[in-house]
């Protein structure tokens, strides 16, 4: 509880951001150790490849610590560190995502998550459509959800063009919205912008 979490903070980028949440970590998955086979402490980095090596654990690791390692440059505030407060060592930041790409900082990271916005652009409009249809995201809305960012795509995936899409769409313009005490009532459109 008192040291920051590459795992959290790479399942949470993995999870809410790209929308693809990592795998359920299996029953009695032990916690990290506070030192290293010395008893001395040491970074979460190291503790991490020593978790890592068994095999059960690396497949899962393998894409959730490379994006948590890079925001280590952060406390559990998300004030700017380059030290480990209890190794008393330099931080490493780097970090080599799945398809072999090295990111050294935040910046980087955003840039290669972003080399195919698909995934996040994807994340965001089923979260807008959950918002905006007041229901979660079923799989036959799935196809709903395609078409939205692909015609989003010939605007650059602008914010604006992605509510347009859903605000236009025949899912959200007939949608029900059940009142307290009420049968569903059907929204109607409204002719002002």
């Amino acid at each position: 509880p008192n040291r920051t979490s590459p795992v959290l903070r790479g399942a949470l980028v993995l999870e809410r951001i790209l929308g693809s949440p990592p795998p359920i970590p299996p029953p009695a998955v032990e916690a990290l150790p506070a030192v290293n086979a010395d008893k001395k402490p040491d970074t979460v980095r190291a503790l991490l490849e020593m978790h890592r090596q068994k095999p059960q654990c690396f497949s899962c690791h393998a894409s959730i610590d490379p994006i948590g390692f890079v925001l280590e440059g952060f406390d559990a505030t998300g004030k700017a560190r380059s030290m480990d407060r209890f190794a008393r060592t330099e931080i490493d930041m780097l970090g080599q995502l799945p398809d072999g790409t090295i990111v050294r900082n935040p910046q980087e990271l955003r840039e290669a998550l972003m080399a195919d916005p698909v995934p996040f652009v994807q994340n965001v409009t089923e979260r807008l459509i959950m918002y905006a249809l007041g229901r979660v995201i079923e799989p036959h809305d799935m196809p709903f959800v395609r078409d939205i960012v692909r015609r989003s795509a010939a605007d650059d995936y602008r914010f604006s063009t992605l509510i347009l899409n859903i605000v236009k769409s025949d899912d959200f313009q007939k949608a029900t919205v059940p009142l307290a005490g009420d049968g569903p009532v059907i929204k109607q459109a409204s002719a002002a912008h």
